[in-house]
């Protein structure tokens, strides 16, 4: 898989995309066992995964200020992200 540079402008901004990462080990590790940590006690349909930590994490960088701004370039946006907000707490 190449490296993603560019977005397309006209997206489905709520559609899933599948994108490699390549990381240190030692941060797989460290993510390994924060997930088991976290898992302790949890039912089956609240099992957090690799995907859902990584998600969530990045998604704590993203501001409401940055989201505001990029609307102007991103028409859309911000209706995605308050739609990813509203999932995450169901």
């Amino acid at each position: 898989m190449t490296n993603v540079r560019r977005f397309g402008s006209r997206d489905d901004l709520f559609r899933r995309q599948t994108i490699e990462l390549e990381l240190p080990r030692f941060l797989v590790r460290i993510f390994e066992h924060e997930i088991a940590r976290a898992n302790v006690g949890a039912r089956e349909d609240e099992l957090l995964t690799l995907n859902h930590y990584i998600e969530y994490h990045l998604a704590e960088f993203v501001s409401l200020s940055d989201v505001a701004d990029l609307e102007r370039e991103v028409p859309g946006i911000g209706q995605a992200v308050w739609r990813w907000l509203e999932e995450s707490n169901s």
